[in-house]
């Protein structure tokens, strides 16, 4: 393998790595700091899209694990910080599978 592209794999994927923990992170800091319950569709419009995105995230982790350098993931944290998020949020549809199928791979309990 070229080294200029391993290298810039490597810049990528770490990058991504560091990315997705910070999402993870900062979407339960929101869900915990959102104690007030507001009626309100803005609310309810953001939910979808931020749900939306996390399903698609979890479908593009699920793809970087069957081909991922193992030294830009640790793995066991992004495992981590799946079990944080699902504990604060319920997941439907495309989203819920994706993450059975990314927790199956990464080696999550999904009878939690």
């Amino acid at each position: 393998m070229n080294t200029k592209y391993a290298d810039i794999r490597m810049k990528l994927e770490t990058t991504l790595y560091k990315n997705t923990i910070n999402t993870f992170k900062e979407t339960c800091n929101l869900h915990v700091s959102d104690g007030q319950s507001t009626l309100c569709n803005s609310v309810s419009a953001q939910k979808n899209v931020l749900q939306k995105f996390i399903g698609h995230l979890l479908m593009l982790l699920r793809l970087v694990h069957a081909r991922c350098l193992t030294k830009a993931w640790d793995w066991q944290t992004v495992k981590m910080a799946l079990i944080n998020y699902r504990s604060q949020y319920s997941l439907s549809g495309d989203t819920k599978i994706a993450y059975n199928k990314l927790a199956a791979d990464i080696g999550v309990l999904l009878n939690l």
